[in-house]
C-alpha cells in the first residue's frame, strides 16, 4: 500500500527556497520531446544513468505518486503544461527513492513533504528550489513566474525526440526542407558512446547548432514484441527498408540490415546524405586484423557530400586495426570503442557541421 504524504504547510506558506550554485549561466539542456504528454517519471536506476552520462536536464522531486499535498499538486499541473508548450523534459523522481546513502542523493536536498526543483549539469547539481516558507511562492504556484524562470537558468534543447508518426509527418506528409533524424536503440552500446562522447560535445561548442531530432526505435511495435528486442520483428524490418536505413532500402544510403547510430539528412522528403556510427565488422585476414564490413567504403564515399572537403581518412573499409585496439575473445573480435571513435567521431563532425550548424 503506498503511503500517504500530508502537506505540512499551508498551500500559502509552500515558499521558494534558492540554494547552492547562483550562477546566472544558462543551462543548455540536452533532450527535449514532441512526444511526452508532460512529466516524464523516472526510477533511481534512470536517474543513475543519466547522472553517468552527464546529462543536463530539470529534475522534480516530489513526496510520492499519491501525495494530497496542495503545493505539489498545483506545482505538477503547471509543470506538465510547461513541459507540452516548450518541447521540454520534465523529469520527476520520488524523493523517498533517494534516501539512505548520501551517494545516491547526488547533494540534492530530499524534502519528505514537498516537492522541490532542480537543474542537473554534467552530472552534478547546479541549481535546486525547494519550498520553504522564506521566499516567494510564485515559481510553485504560477505557470507564468516557473516559465519565465525555468527559461531563465536554462536553454532548448537541441536534441528532440519524436516518433514514427511524427517522422513520417516531417518526411512524407509535409516533407521539412531541412530534416535531420538520429536514429537509435536506448540500450545499444554505441548508441550511448556516440552521444556523450561525440554529439553532446559537439552541441557544447556550437551555439548555431539546429534541431536534431531523435528516434528511439527500441519500443512497442518496432523493436520491441511485448517487451522483447526482436531484430526479426516485420514491422521494425519494415521500418528500416521504408526509411532507408538498410541497403534494401536504398542502395546509396543504407548499410547491410540496417544500423544504429544512424543519422540521416533529408531535403523536402528526400534522403541525402547519412552517416553511420561505428558498427564494423573485424576478421582476421591472414595475419592482420582487418576492417571488412562498413558504412564507410570506395564505393558509398562519393555519395557522401558531407566529405566533399573532409581531409581525414573517408575509406574504413579494408584499414588494418593494431591488436591492441581490438576485444579479442575465441568467439569474436570487435574494434574498441575508444579507438573506432578516432576515425569516427571525425566523419560524424563533418556530418553535423554540414548540416546542423546554423
Amino acid at each position: 500500500m503506498k503511503k500517504k504524504i500530508l502537506c505540512t504547510l499551508p498551500l500559502i506558506l509552500c515558499l521558494l527556497s534558492c540554494q547552492n550554485n547562483q550562477n546566472s549561466e544558462r543551462t543548455l539542456l540536452t533532450y527535449g520531446s514532441l512526444i511526452d504528454d508532460g512529466i516524464t517519471y523516472i526510477n533511481k536506476s534512470e536517474l543513475n544513468i543519466m547522472m553517468l552520462d552527464e546529462e543536463n536536464f530539470i529534475l522534480v522531486l516530489y513526496p510520492g505518486e499519491d501525495s494530497t499535498c496542495g503545493c505539489w499538486t498545483v506545482f505538477r499541473d503547471n509543470l506538465n503544461q510547461y513541459a507540452k508548450d516548450n518541447e521540454r523534459i520534465i523529469y520527476a523522481i520520488n524523493s523517498f527513492l533517494l534516501m539512505g546513502n548520501s551517494d545516491d542523493s547526488y547533494g540534492l536536498t530530499l524534502p519528505t513533504d514537498r516537492p522541490s526543483l532542480a537543474v542537473m549539469e554534467n552530472g552534478s547539481l547546479k541549481q535546486e528550489w525547494v519550498y520553504n516558507a522564506r521566499d516567494t511562492q510564485k515559481f510553485f504556484t504560477s505557470s507564468t513566474y516557473l516559465e519565465e524562470h525555468l527559461n531563465e537558468y536554462t536553454i532548448s534543447p537541441k536534441l528532440i525526440y519524436i516518433d514514427e508518426e511524427l517522422l513520417n509527418e516531417y518526411v512524407n506528409v509535409s516533407p521539412m526542407d531541412d530534416f535531420n533524424v538520429l536514429y537509435t536503440w536506448k540500450s545499444c552500446s554505441d548508441c550511448t558512446y556516440c552521444l556523450p562522447n561525440a554529439v553532446f560535445p559537439f552541441i557544447e561548442t556550437h551555439n548555431s547548432f539546429k534541431k536534431l531530432y531523435v528516434i528511439d526505435l527500441e519500443v512497442e511495435g518496432l523493436l520491441l514484441e511485448d517487451g522483447v528486442k526482436n531484430r526479426e520483428n516485420e514491422n521494425y524490418l519494415n521500418f528500416l527498408n521504408e526509411y532507408g536505413l538498410t541497403a534494401t532500402g536504398n542502395q546509396t544510403f543504407g548499410y547491410d540490415r540496417g544500423f544504429v547510430p544512424t543519422f540521416q539528412h533529408y531535403e523536402k522528403g528526400v534522403l541525402k546524405d547519412a552517416d553511420t556510427y561505428f558498427n564494423d565488422a573485424i576478421s582476421l585476414v591472414g595475419e592482420k586484423y582487418i576492417v571488412t564490413r562498413t558504412f564507410f567504403t570506395e564505393e558509398r564515399i562519393n555519395n557522401l557530400n558531407y566529405l566533399n572537403n573532409f581531409t581525414g581518412t573517408k575509406v574504413l573499409e579494408g584499414l588494418e586495426i593494431e591488436e591492441s585496439d581490438l576485444n579479442i575473445t575465441s568467439n569474436s573480435v570487435s574494434w574498441k570503442k575508444e579507438a573506432a571513435a578516432q576515425y569516427h567521431n571525425p566523419l560524424l563532425e563533418a556530418f553535423l557541421s554540414t548540416y546542423l550548424l546554423g
